[in-house]
């Protein structure tokens, strides 16, 4: 077997529950729709399930106020990057596992270079963008479930006053 045949193989066999996931629990009637069923911002009445594909790596201001990025995928295969926030007293989410994620808003990022062509700095109309679309989720505990389990929001621990 080809290397990348196998990765495929393994990359289809972790996406093929979530053919056979349960509903969406608890809370309004919702449409569970794939990725490409999203549209531009949010999406009342809309669950996705994704599985974690890979946790994008963490550091400074995010890893503080406990923001995680990942790399999600659909049933379809369909991946696509995601953002939560307000995640405080969780691990980092794993590969493998399943999120339900209620009423996502998907956003779409975009950037172009600030020079142009002879890398004189402002200029550049009509210059090439690149972009991606990104899921965003600012309030797990209300809005994503993993592994079947509600986010339970952990509140941070405020300072203790000294005693004089």
């Amino acid at each position: 077997m080809v290397r990348g045949e196998a990765r495929h193989k393994k990359f289809a066999q972790m996406l093929a529950d979530l053919a056979t996931y349960a509903q969406p629990a608890a809370g309004a009637p919702a449409t569970t729709c794939l990725l490409s069923q999203l549209g531009l911002g949010d999406n009342p009445g809309k669950v996705c399930l994704l599985k974690v594909i890979v946790p994008l790596p963490q550091m400074g201001a995010s890893a503080q106020a406990e923001t995680q990025r990942l790399i999600v995928a659909d049933q379809n295969a369909d991946v696509l990057a995601l953002t939560s926030y307000a995640l405080r007293g969780l691990p980092l989410l794993e590969p493998g596992m399943t999120l339900e994620v209620r009423e996502p808003q998907l956003l779409r990022i975009e950037a172009t270079k600030a020079w142009d062509a002879s890398g004189a700095a402002g200029g550049g109309g009509g210059g090439e963008i690149a972009g991606f679309h990104l899921l965003r989720v600012e309030t797990p505990s209300a809005q994503m479930r993993i592994n079947g389990h509600p986010v339970h929001a952990v509140r941070a621990r405020r300072p203790q006053r000294s005693e004089r």
